[in-house]
């Protein structure tokens, strides 16, 4: 014999909370992935001797994107993604000429949106820059980003093997 319990099912996650959950891990493993493109950077330039000023920088916004394949099957494909993220990203990654600027800095740097950052609550993990004196050409929208810099680090070869 089985015996049914009455559930309390105030604590079932519902889909919105799945969703933010996945959001926040795939926000995470963009950082993540960020960082270890910057660390291999350092690394390639040391290891090619290079010492050029060179940075890594990027800007993550969560949005939809859409994917337009063009082109003739027999001969090329390329792809084109669209989305308003994607302009967005670009404008926002326009922000770390400016710090780099404005912060007489060569490091890389990682720029959040505002909303991102405000949606996650990881405003203190990363700095904020107010864009108002400093506002990207046709991108009004934003009037604080946040960012994270990553001082370039001088490996020599010797330090590789």
């Amino acid at each position: 014999a089985y015996e049914i319990y009455q559930c309390d099912w105030s604590s079932d996650v519902c889909s919105s909370d799945l969703e933010a959950r996945r959001q926040q891990q795939h926000l995470a493993k963009a950082i993540e992935m960020f960082e270890e493109i910057q660390s291999q950077f350092s690394l390639l330039k040391a290891e090619m001797q290079i010492d050029q000023e060179a940075a890594v920088c990027a800007a993550i916004d969560f949005g939809e994107i859409g994917l337009k394949v063009l082109g003739d099957p027999n001969v090329r494909l390329e792809f084109d993604i669209e989305g308003l993220v994607v302009i967005r990203c670009s404008r926002l990654e326009n922000y770390t000429k400016t710090l780099r600027e404005v912060l007489s800095s060569k490091s890389s740097f990682l720029i959040l949106s505002s909303s991102l950052a405000n949606k996650f609550g990881i405003e203190g993990r990363f700095k904020s820059f107010s864009t108002v004196q400093n506002p990207v050409k046709d991108f009004a929208a934003e009037s604080l980003v946040y960012y994270r810099e990553y001082p370039q680090i001088r490996i020599f070869k010797r330090d590789i093997a």
